[in-house]
């Protein structure tokens, strides 16, 4: 998602306040929910969160197996919740995504 969001310096720490959104995917077929996912997808989850909001980004859940998901739906559904860049996790089952 170019352009959306500007990175921080090298070296440097975001000013405290939200700077904008950020997306963590989730490639898993039967949930959504970080607490169902195994062990590495939620330390995964937590580190992210954690440094997102030392940074000033919200982080949001992003299911890439909603019901009626299409490409053009989750990119509308980026850029209308300001998502600047996405954290792909760890895919233990490339047939997750597929």
């Amino acid at each position: 998602l170019p352009g959306r969001c500007s990175p921080p310096s090298p070296g440097s720490v975001r000013p405290p306040g939200h700077q904008a959104n950020l997306a963590f995917l989730i490639a898993n077929r039967t949930s959504s929910m970080i607490s169902a996912q195994g062990g590495h997808l939620q330390r995964h989850y937590k580190g992210a969160l954690q440094r997102a909001d030392e940074l000033g980004y919200a982080l949001e859940v992003i299911w890439l197996h909603q019901p009626h998901l299409t490409a053009r739906r989750l990119n509308t559904t980026l850029l209308n919740r300001n998502v600047c860049g996405l954290i792909i996790p760890a895919i233990t089952d490339a047939s997750e995504i597929f």
